[in-house]
């Protein structure tokens, strides 16, 4: 059984980050598509900034998957470091 979160879908997605560094979720927004998220931090407190990468399902191995997450990742900290995040 699918753990229910007191804040819903968001705050699963929000822990999946926390605990992963990206979300990942596939055709529960758009039937057939797969997308990999994750966010940019800046020198403040504040979040302004995710960024994501969108492909067909059919396509998203696990191999691909881990592919763009580490391609992913390096981009939004690269955009980090620039943005003045620690």
């Amino acid at each position: 059984m699918e753990r229910v979160h007191p804040r819903g879908r968001r705050g699963r997605i929000g822990e999946e980050v926390q605990d992963r560094g990206y979300a990942l979720t596939s055709g529960g927004v758009i039937p057939g598509v797969t997308s990999v998220a994750a966010p940019v931090f800046t020198a403040g407190e504040s979040l302004p900034l995710a960024v994501a990468v969108a492909l067909p399902a059919r396509t998203a191995t696990g191999a691909e998957i881990d592919r763009v997450v580490g391609a992913l990742l390096s981009i939004t900290a690269t955009m980090s470091s620039e943005l003045g995040a620690r």
